[in-house]
């Protein structure tokens, strides 16, 4: 379901019991946490941008694609159980400051921007990471914890 830059869409209840891919992204959706309170079955989730998003705890078990990026909701207490996730996008999201949760299931991170808040620290036990995209990422100066993993880096940065 596509609900980008429609607010006149506020629940997906409907849907509960179908709905595995939603794309909620944008300030201007008018779907919020109340809107996705009852579904449990989301495998993928955009909320790029979305700030009423704040709460991933309904889909933890399902949960294993999420864009996370930009000014959204989503912060690290938001993913403290969503311990499924394979693939992020914390682009610029400064909330999102570590990928511990799902630390056993990450193959693919894209922590790229200056205000994104993933560091070393936050990857230091993230040892099965394929692709990585830290572009314009200071905070991120090492591969050591995916070494073994690791097939794809995007390192680059627009001020060196």
């Amino acid at each position: 379901m596509d609900a980008k830059y429609n607010r006149n869409i506020t629940t997906c209840e409907p849907f509960k019991n179908t709905l595995i891919e939603l794309n909620v992204s944008d300030w201007n959706c008018g779907i919020d946490d109340e809107g996705l309170k009852n579904c449990n079955k989301i495998q993928i989730l955009n909320a790029d941008g979305n700030r009423n998003i704040t709460t991933c705890e309904q889909f933890k078990d399902t949960l294993i694609e999420l864009n996370a990026s930009g000014n959204c909701g989503i912060n690290d207490k938001c993913l403290k159980k969503c311990n499924k996730i394979q693939i992020l996008n914390s682009n610029d999201n400064r909330e999102i400051t570590t990928c511990d949760p799902f630390k056993d299931t990450l193959i693919k991170l894209n922590a790229s921007g200056h205000s994104c808040g993933i560091t070393d620290e936050g990857l230091k036990n993230c040892n099965k990471i394929k692709i990585l995209n830290a572009f314009n990422n200071k905070k991120i100066t090492t591969c050591e914890p995916f070494k073994d993993t690791l097939i794809e880096l995007d390192a680059g940065d627009y001020y060196s």
